[in-house]
């Protein structure tokens, strides 16, 4: 599919588009964004119903566009059309607060910034490479202003765009390829 060329496209991809992982947050912080944004949802899950459901009693069906689970490659292909990468796991379980979702790298090496929850690895990806922002409160306030930061402040998306290729250059399966190389050696 071909994203519009005219908008500032935030894409959430899902393979598990479930409870607690910020879509509902998302979705209404596109109440806060002007047209010139579009919430990109990609994937199948869960409560993909309720959100189209969310979508439509909010009436920002001109401002979140869902698209079906799809092949990688044409994921990836989707994905450096956007400008934003969401990933917004909250840590009410064990399981998110210690995640780092293939979406966070999925982002970096389309070259698309990330917006993220402060969820322990995933903050020390997008700080170290200052590849993005992440938030402490999944809000639909926070998000929106934190999208809102990202785009106005002079410079920052810029800085984290090139950034992301930087980061992407060291965070691949090639080098990792290495170091399990590495520790099957030394066992």
């Amino acid at each position: 599919p071909q994203l519009p060329k005219n908008r500032k496209v935030l894409i959430m991809q899902g393979a598990g588009i479930n409870p607690e992982r910020g879509f509902e947050e998302a979705i209404l912080a596109m109440q806060f964004l002007n047209e010139e944004f579009l919430l990109v949802i990609a994937g199948s899950g869960t409560i993909l119903e309720k959100l189209q459901n969310l979508t439509n009693s909010k009436h920002l069906q001109q401002k979140v566009l869902f698209l079906p689970k799809m092949p990688f490659e044409t994921l990836h292909y989707v994905t450096k059309q956007a400008s934003l990468g969401l990933s917004l796991d909250k840590p009410e379980s064990m399981n998110y607060i210690f995640s780092l979702p293939n979406k966070v790298f999925d982002y970096i090496h389309a070259g698309v910034p990330v917006l993220a929850s402060s969820v322990f690895e995933v903050k020390k990806i997008i700080e170290g490479y200052k590849t993005g922002i992440c938030i402490d409160k999944i809000t639909p306030e926070n998000i929106a202003n934190a999208i809102h930061e990202i785009f106005e402040r002079p410079g920052l998306y810029e800085d984290f765009k090139n950034n992301t290729l930087v980061a992407r250059e060291e965070l691949n399966w090639e080098n990792e390829m290495k170091v399990l190389e590495d520790v099957h050696n030394f066992s």
